[in-house]
């Protein structure tokens, strides 16, 4: 007979949140957010500047991560070990600080080089917060993209907000983080966006 617990940590809600985990994790926002500002607040050419984004924001930190894990360096795409994360989100902090720079030198739109900025920033936190404690990258992303949605795109945007609550339920769910982890995150992650957000708009 199947174990009471194991039935809870198999049930239809444990399977909910962890396709929310894969939908909503922090490299989708990576690679969808920048050209869908840009497309929202510069038509196409900011999707096109968008697009170019991802290749720092998106592309490159996932060859990092998928490079880890096909070395058994990493255990997943998720990095769930705290002690393995330094690394690979180190390298992706510097990957999205160089596309940063090059957006900048290039004349990209202010609002395209912003999202950037709030993935840096989220990122690089969330990064040296881990060398000490498990932040939840997932929290933190989330709640950057909505800061900057909500930024960008005024009351529309803050629907975003509800995908927040989404991916801390599924987390905690999950047993990936207690609630302090992503919380943490969730304050992490605001916080870094609209400082970055501020300072580049």
């Amino acid at each position: 007979m199947t174990d009471t617990a194991e039935a809870v940590r198999t049930g239809p809600a444990d399977r909910a949140a962890a396709l929310l985990s894969e939908m909503l994790q922090p490299g989708v926002f990576a690679a969808l957010l920048p050209p869908a500002v840009g497309t929202l607040t510069a038509g196409v050419r900011g999707a096109l500047w968008g697009l170019a984004a991802t290749v720092f924001t998106a592309v490159i930190p996932l060859l990092i991560i998928r490079s880890g894990v096909r070395k058994g360096r990493l255990n997943s795409h998720h990095i769930d070990r705290r002690e393995d994360r330094a690394v690979p989100l180190g390298l992706s902090v510097l990957s999205v600080a160089a596309g940063l720079g090059l957006l900048t030198l290039l004349g990209a739109p202010a609002a395209v080089r912003a999202t950037v900025a709030v993935f840096g920033a989220a990122l690089a936190v969330t990064t040296l917060v881990n060398l000490v404690w498990k932040l939840s990258a997932h929290a933190a992303t989330v709640s950057a993209a909505a800061v900057t949605l909500t930024a960008a795109l005024g009351a529309p945007g803050a629907a975003a907000w509800l995908l927040v609550a989404l991916v801390c339920w599924a987390r905690l769910r999950l047993g990936a983080h207690d609630a302090a982890q992503v919380a943490a995150g969730v304050l992490a992650g605001s916080a870094a966006a609209w400082t970055a957000w501020t300072l580049l708009t």
